[in-house]
């Protein structure tokens, strides 16, 4: 049986919980989508619940699932002609790249449209795109902290809790 995205691949240069979410979604409705990492790997991939051995449970690993991945350096020369050689072929550019850093800039939209007039872009922000917050990073904690959620969760009488479900990241991953 045929998936709904099969045929759309997907550029996910995304990292830590809410757009890696986004591209897990993407991947098992059947797009192709490329998990593309600096050198090295990315930082998500030493974070983490740990198993009974001490070893890290690498969450993005687990987001991976139906993904294929790929090293790239945004910075090189060589790195910048693979880029647009990928997003010439791609139907969809994916990440969460704070706004204003080097390869959010590298990603604009319109940068990508001068490759491929089609590409869609999508940005995952935990404080969009403009706007007073916009060039700081977000984590789920810091969202459920400001939007109150955190007062509501917990006991009684102790300090307000952040959520063991991550559903910042999560929503945003599947709004997104």
């Amino acid at each position: 049986m045929d998936k709904v995205l099969q045929g759309i691949k997907v550029l996910d240069f995304s990292r830590f919980l809410a757009a890696p979410y986004c591209g897990l979604l993407l991947a098992t409705m059947g797009a192709d989508v490329i998990k593309i990492e600096k050198p090295g790997g990315e930082e998500d991939r030493r974070i983490g619940p740990t198993a009974p051995s001490g070893e890290i449970i690498s969450t993005p690993l687990t987001f991976a699932l139906n993904r294929k991945g790929i090293t790239l350096n945004l910075k090189s020369k060589a790195g910048k002609e693979l880029l647009e050689k990928l997003v010439k072929h791609s139907d969809v550019v994916l990440h969460n790249f704070t706004p204003g850093s080097p390869e959010a800039n590298i990603l604009k939209y319109e940068a990508l449209t001068q490759i491929n007039p089609e590409i869609i872009l999508t940005c995952v922000s935990g404080f969009g795109m403009t706007g007073p917050y916009s060039q700081k990073p977000c984590f789920d904690t810091v969202a459920q902290a400001l939007s109150g959620g955190m007062s509501v969760s917990g006991l009684p009488g102790n300090i307000p809790t952040k959520s063991t479900m991550p559903y910042v990241d999560f929503g945003a991953g599947m709004f997104a």
